[in-house]
């Protein structure tokens, strides 16, 4: 005979199951969590990040000078440039041709000859470091001319690539030696 009463026998024939949150109540707790973390990221935020007015404080001088920079004009009204051309020297970097064939039986051939700006001064030091590195400089100015899309090469006054030849060859050359890529013989 069993001394379980009715109300233990119910216990244990349902089972109890633990208490379920409705879905509602879930849902309404990940939210009230998302919106305590954004708030706490907006006040952690206003502490750390500038105000507008410390951002142009500071950096709107810096912004001016470059504008003021920009519209200057690179020569003066009486129409001689700044630089001088008898303290510049133009030293030989070669000549390049690459041929590229597309997918199609296309083929692009381009002729280029770079020149070096140089300053008068910096002759002796420029003509050691090339012809130490002259090897290095056009295997660089190759591989740039490769690996250069064509809309940039069909600049006609190729200044990305200008840019690239002249950063590649100071980095090469261990100084700035190089203040401008002049070319000349180009052919498509």
């Amino acid at each position: 005979m069993s001394t379980v009463g009715k109300g233990d026998a119910s216990h244990s024939e349902s089972g109890e199951a633990p208490a379920q949150k409705s879905p509602k109540l879930t849902n309404l707790m990940v939210l009230a969590i998302l919106i305590a973390v954004v708030v706490l990221e907006v006040i952690v935020a206003s502490f750390v990040l500038p105000s507008p007015a410390k951002v142009r404080s500071e950096v709107g001088p810096i912004i001016a000078g470059e504008v003021e920079n920009a519209v200057k004009p690179k020569y003066d009204n009486t129409g001689k440039s700044p630089i001088k051309p008898e303290e510049k020297l133009e030293q030989d970097l070669g000549e390049f041709m690459l041929t590229e064939r597309g997918n199609d039986v296309s083929e692009f051939r381009i002729s280029i000859h770079f020149y070096g700006l140089i300053n008068k001064s910096d002759e002796e030091m420029f003509k050691k470091k090339y012809e130490e590195n002259k090897f290095r400089v056009r295997s660089a100015i190759t591989i740039i001319l490769r690996s250069t899309p064509s809309t940039e090469i069909n600049d006609p006054v190729l200044g990305v690539v200008r840019n690239k030849v002249l950063v590649k060859v100071n980095e090469i050359l261990g100084a700035p030696l190089v203040k401008g890529i002049i070319f000349t013989d180009i052919s498509t």
